[in-house]
């Protein structure tokens, strides 16, 4: 489980971390295609720390990778346990 959770944290890291910095660090994309052309939200108490984006990792890294990773985890366990080789070689093997 804990390599699974590794390489899920990795993932979340490079995807959304890179999507973060093209899209708002070095505004690759202008406003023009921005949904809400509003800056992201800064000093204010509806966050746990007063920033949208670090709220936003937080919760990404606290929250989704765990759950995440145990519903992987879970669904590979229950896959690989409903696989035999009598039934399935190809599978088994690769």
């Amino acid at each position: 489980m804990l390599e699974i959770a590794l390489r899920n944290l990795v993932i979340v890291l490079v995807v959304a971390g890179g999507r973060h910095l093209m899209l708002y660090t070095f505004r690759r994309q202008g406003d023009e295609q921005r949904y809400d052309a509003r800056p992201l939200a800064r000093n204010l108490k509806v966050f746990h720390f007063g920033d949208q984006v670090w709220d936003n990792i937080f919760w990404t890294l606290v929250d989704l990778v765990p759950i995440g990773t145990l519903w992987e985890c879970l669904l590979l366990w229950g896959y690989a346990t409903m696989i035999t080789f009598t039934d399935n070689p190809v599978w088994v093997i690769g």
